[in-house]
């Protein structure tokens, strides 16, 4: 699972992420052409439903779906099967439904509530946040990549202090505060997060979050 939370961004990603299975023979080579994204579409490739679909006497694909394009005709009918609990075939065109986005990126709170062996979390800048960071750092069992700039941790590349300062910032609310906050409500709040932190050191076996420096080719855990 890859995450961002800019929509630019995400079809970058997913635009590069087409051009690797694309280069490995995993897509069929007819592409239906999007309106405003910067890739077509193309039989194995996988979609996400970015607003409902309503097709005569058929189940309503809802917003969110996650699919697989099947077939792709002529230059903008396609066939998509979907996942989930009402699978069918939606066979449309890209020109007069263009809500489809590739899916190997997702918004991140698209993400929200899946489970994965494995996440590449994209974050920096405005991104970076308590709300987002529990959201894209608690979908793996297994391990989650975090990639950064080095402008949003500092100069000092891969120092000892690179990790504490991406988690200060990553423990920063940028949600609006209520008019009134009473100092034993944020006492309380604070001696929540402390508690907290204290449980997450005591309990080894939760899974590694790797910090990675590919210039460098170092890593912290």
């Amino acid at each position: 699972m890859l995450t961002d939370a800019s929509n630019v961004e995400l079809d970058r990603i997913n635009a590069l992420a087409q051009g690797r299975r694309a280069a490995t023979g995993e897509l069929g080579a007819q592409s239906a052409a999007l309106p405003d994204r910067p890739y077509g579409l193309s039989a194995g490739d996988e979609v996400i439903f970015t607003a409902s679909l309503s097709q005569p006497g058929q189940p309503r694909v809802e917003n969110g779906t996650l699919g697989t394009v099947t077939s792709v005709s002529g230059k903008d009918r396609v066939s998509i099967e979907t996942k989930g609990a009402q699978q069918r075939d939606a066979q449309l065109s890209t020109e007069e439904f263009g809500e489809l986005r590739l899916a190997y990126a997702q918004h991140l709170y698209k993400a929200q509530g899946r489970t994965v062996d494995r996440s590449f979390v994209l974050t920096g800048g405005w991104q970076t946040d308590r709300k987002r960071a529990y959201v894209a750092l608690t979908r793996a069992q297994e391990r989650t990549d975090i990639y950064i700039s080095r402008e949003d941790i500092g100069a000092q590349r891969m120092d000892a202090g690179a990790i504490e300062r991406l988690g200060r910032t990553m423990g920063e609310s940028r949600a609006q505060q209520a008019s009134v906050v009473t100092p034993e409500r944020e006492q309380v709040c604070q001696l929540s997060r402390e508690n907290y932190a204290e449980n997450a050191m005591r309990e080894p076996d939760k899974p590694a979050i790797r910090f990675l420096d590919t210039d460098l080719g170092t890593e912290q855990l």
